[in-house]
């Protein structure tokens, strides 16, 4: 490790113990430091999945049995013609890549993870997918009780035309679907200056911030990732949900803001593993609520901004 802070080799959240392998060269205090990190990892339930070079002072779940999957490079020909630049600086690049299975989403990001990790020494602008999810696709984690948290089996699912997908983002369960609006950063962090917690508090604020747009309150909530609304900044609602993954400090996954998706659907599964109502700014503002467009177009100029913000100097 560069920043002189041991690395974790393991840690088994799905069972939620607590046994830590460090590297070779911890000593007490610095597995005392470990323990505390993945004791508020577990207290915050961050929807994070790491790597060995994620610090363990960021306090984020760090599980090589989740390393990241390789696979052979596959063309990435057959999407072009569903690419749309929205945005575009020095160091980011924003495509819109309207509507997309999820597996095809997936395979993509990763692809462009590679390159992002490979252009690193010579700063090659960075890139963030937004798109909505179609088919709808209820993706479980391998978090021991994900699967418990579909409340709909294969054959329901498959008669409302919703797939089932295993995915290695961290968190738990979630829905995707039209008029929801997904945005995958594929980010440089380490470039961006952020760690992981406060990569999570910016993906949170470009929610906050879009909502605001048009009046609505997006609220924190400290005992969850993830924005939501409700009355006296108390959050009752969930109106976007955060999972990611963090691979050679370059992110996948990210966020999914609920635009006007179909609500129904969310009670086929236990959202994020929390008995928490969902909302979508259609239903907070009904006819004042802005079309999925003009929110993907206030997310690609917030993430050209904040970026360009970051990495200046």
């Amino acid at each position: 490790k560069t920043d002189g802070t041991p690395g974790i080799a393991h840690i088994s959240r799905a069972h939620r113990k607590r046994s830590l392998e460090v590297n070779s060269a911890d000593e007490p205090a610095a597995r005392t430091k470990a323990d505390a990190a993945v004791e508020h990892a577990m207290r915050a339930d961050l929807d994070i999945v790491g790597e060995l070079n994620v610090s363990v002072k960021d306090g984020g779940r760090v599980d090589v049995g989740h390393a990241a999957i390789v696979r052979k490079r596959s063309s990435v020909v057959r999407f072009a013609l569903a690419m749309r630049t929205l945005a575009h600086s020095e160091s980011l690049v924003v495509i819109d890549l309207g509507r997309m299975g999820y597996l095809d989403a997936l395979r993509l990001q990763r692809e462009t993870h590679e390159r992002v990790v490979e252009g690193r020494l010579t700063r090659a602008p960075m890139t963030v997918f937004l798109l909505e999810h179609a088919p709808a696709v209820i993706t479980v984690t391998r978090r021991a009780a994900a699967s418990t948290h579909v409340l709909a089996d294969d054959e329901v699912l498959a008669a409302q035309g919703i797939e089932r997908v295993e995915t290695d983002r961290g968190g738990d369960v979630t829905y995707h679907g039209p008029g929801q609006l997904v945005a995958y950063p594929i980010l440089d962090i380490e470039r961006l200056g952020l760690r992981v917690h406060p990569y999570v508090r910016f993906l949170e604020q470009c929610i906050i911030d879009t909502l605001a747009e048009d009046g609505l309150a997006g609220i924190r909530d400290p005992t969850a990732t993830g924005v939501w609304v409700g009355a006296d900044g108390v959050p009752e609602r969930k109106i976007a949900a955060i999972g990611v993954r963090l691979s050679r400090y370059v992110s996948l996954h990210g966020f999914a803001l609920n635009i006007a998706p179909e609500l129904a659907h969310f009670n086929l599964i236990v959202p994020c593993g929390l008995a928490r109502p969902v909302t979508s700014i259609a239903a907070e503002l009904g006819s004042r609520a802005p079309t999925l467009d003009e929110v993907k177009q206030r997310v690609a100029h917030w993430f050209i901004r904040e970026t360009g913000r970051l990495t200046a100097g």
